[in-house]
């Protein structure tokens, strides 16, 4: 029970003794001064960009925009296939085997 009246009293003495009313004006002036010129100038914020297109930008755009609608409603052209047979060599027949019958 001592302990806690004790711990309480110094608790209270501390939160008071601490506090900003008992702390000089003056206290960390000198650091705040310093910070403070470290501190880099503020920029001032980006103008507004100019969200507008061209006649070519627009153009690309709408034609690139049918293109993906003309995809969905129509069958798309099968590309051609090019069919290459592979090279020749000049060699003998593979020998079969036995179980084969001979012509």
């Amino acid at each position: 029970m001592r302990t806690l009246v004790a711990v309480i009293v110094g608790v209270g003495h501390l939160a008071a003794g601490c506090s900003r009313a008992h702390i000089s004006p003056g206290f960390g002036r000198a650091n705040q001064e310093a910070f403070a010129m470290q501190e880099p100038p503020l920029a001032k914020p980006p103008s507004a960009t100019n969200m507008t297109l061209d006649t070519q930008e627009a153009d690309v755009i709408s034609a690139s925009y049918l293109r993906s609608l003309a995809g969905k409603t129509k069958t798309a052209e099968p590309e051609p296939v090019l069919y290459v047979a592979p090279p020749q060599q000049r060699q003998a027949a593979p020998s079969l085997a036995p179980s084969v019958p001979k012509d």
